[in-house]
């Protein structure tokens, strides 16, 4: 008996590392591209010029990011949830709101432009497509 178990215990082990081994890539993030639209007239939105690569997906988690620092807020969904708004560490803006990559998601981003001589600010309602 005690033989039999020196020989089972080392292929449980073997067995439950392999199936952590395997589970792991399971639960890593993953990269997505995405662009902006309108919502009227369905044409790509000059907002996409502003993202800055893949958007991560971790589970139920979406992280995008943003050049500059002209957004003060992305609201996502028909619920206008706020996404969680952070900062990249190189002056972009990161938001970061629950989703799916499943179907494209309807979004009101605020952006507020100061230049010389005038500011411009407005929210625009787009669908962010995923590619």
């Amino acid at each position: 008996m005690t033989n039999s178990m020196k020989k089972l215990f080392p292929m449980m082990v073997l067995t439950l590392i392999l199936a952590l081994v395997m589970a792991i890539p399971a639960f890593a993030a993953t990269e997505h591209s995405y662009s902006f639209w309108k919502v009227s007239p369905s044409e790509e939105s000059h907002a996409s010029e502003y993202i800055l690569g893949d958007a991560v997906v971790d589970g139920t988690q979406i992280t995008i990011t943003l050049e500059g620092d002209y957004y003060d807020y992305l609201k996502v969904g028909p619920s206008d949830v706020y996404a969680v708004q952070g900062d990249d560490g190189n002056g972009n803006t990161t938001f970061t709101f629950t989703g799916s990559t499943a179907s494209d998601i309807p979004v009101k981003l605020f952006i507020e432009i100061t230049y010389p001589g005038g500011s411009h600010s407005a929210e625009y309602p787009l669908i962010l497509k995923w590619s």
